[in-house]
């Protein structure tokens, strides 16, 4: 006497899956596959750009173009020819602009963790304390007491400290007084980190990771020791000596 097994979720005779388990096998597999092809789908990578690039705006006031982009999901994010400006001026230029990020169960949802920028146009301005920052402000906020924590809204901005990797930059520097200096041909690492000044919110600019020691061709000054030198001297005193170090344009 014969039996056969045939019931949901079993297997027949001849020893294939019912129809009810081959669904199962076929969604629990086929499901992630079709995400990740549509993850890796051009459009909506660009999907993707538009919404992370719309979201640093709305928080930050700033506008990002770019020219094309390579998308590295979960990653990292390459832009070219990127330009970042605010509703008065342009803060970064650059050939290319690597973003490299993770994923998070909280808020903000995609942190940024280091960038690299290659050939960098960077505009940095100096307050009156002598703090050097990007220009203009991240957002706006009511003026709140002394400790009070930021807003919830901050706290959703993808840093609050962020190593930026600078590749043969220049860098425009700009004083209060109107002093402005502009070095060429510049590497190293600084530091961004948010800055809560009264009621506005900026990103200061710190330079003690910057090397300390010469880089380049001889005599080439670092970053670092020029930015000094134009903190305790005024612009005028220092045109000599940078343009005997090839570093003044």
């Amino acid at each position: 006497m014969s039996a056969e097994i045939n019931s949901a979720g079993g297997a027949n005779r001849s020893g294939f899956p019912s129809g009810g388990l081959r669904l199962g096998i076929v969604v629990a597999v086929g499901i992630p596959l079709a995400m990740l092809a549509l993850i890796h789908f051009p459009p909506f990578g660009n999907w993707v750009l538009r919404f992370l690039l719309g979201t640093l705006e709305k928080r930050t006031q700033w506008s990002v173009t770019t020219e094309a982009f390579d998308w590295h999901p979960f990653s990292r994010l390459v832009l070219h020819n990127a330009v970042v400006r605010t509703q008065e001026s342009e803060i970064i230029r650059c050939e290319q602009a690597e973003l490299r990020y993770h994923l998070s169960l909280g808020r903000p949802f995609v942190r940024i963790q280091e960038v690299s920028l290659m050939r960098p146009l960077i505009h940095l301005e100096k307050d009156a304390r002598g703090r050097w920052r990007l220009p203009g402000e991240v957002e706006h906020h009511r003026a709140r007491a002394k400790g009070e924590a930021l807003p919830s809204s901050n706290r959703r901005l993808p840093f609050s400290r962020l190593q930026v990797s600078v590749s043969s930059g220049t860098i425009l520097g700009r004083q209060e007084s109107g002093d402005f200096l502009r070095i060429r041909d510049v590497s190293g690492s600084i530091l961004l980190q948010l800055e809560d000044e009264n009621s506005k919110l900026r990103i200061g600019v710190d330079l003690s990771l910057w090397p300390s020691s010469s880089h380049g061709r001889d005599g080439f000054l670092s970053f670092f020791q020029v930015m000094e030198l134009f903190e305790h001297r005024t612009c005028k005193t220092c045109l000599q000596e940078l343009s005997e170090k090839g570093m003044m344009q």
